[in-house]
């Protein structure tokens, strides 16, 4: 595999790579984690779909949270009322986000166990 376990998390740290980098090793741990792969066939390009999401989702949320945190240095009571407003939409946002990631680490797991089961009965 390509991204270490240090790196899977090290990466949402270092600025730029911290874009596309954690979403790189999700979706390769994910693929990594097929019981039915062998040591090439899990070397797949695409990520599932709800995979895909939830880095789109964590990234937008992520971009409106750091504008929210601007307007609350603002004097401005329309800033102040637009940063309210951004942040309650922020936190919509955040809720199928965080069903996803949920669902990212179920999936991740489950595929994980069976592996796991696959590799004992061998």
């Amino acid at each position: 595999m390509e991204f270490t376990p240090g790196w899977s998390v090290g990466w949402f740290f270092v600025p730029i790579m911290n874009l596309f980098k954690p979403y790189q090793a999700v979706r390769e741990i994910y693929h990594a984690s097929d019981p039915e792969a062998d040591a090439e066939s899990w070397r797949q390009p695409e990520a599932p779909s709800f995979i895909t999401m939830w880095w789109g989702l964590w990234i937008i949320t992520n971009i409106l949270g750091n504008f929210e945190m601007r307007t609350v240095f603002s004097d401005d009571q329309g800033t102040l009322i637009a940063g309210a407003w951004l942040g309650a939409f922020n936190s919509l946002l955040a809720i199928p986000a965080t069903l996803l990631a949920l669902r990212v680490v179920k999936e991740i797991h489950g595929r994980q166990e069976s592996k796991a089961t696959v590799a004992r009965m061998s």
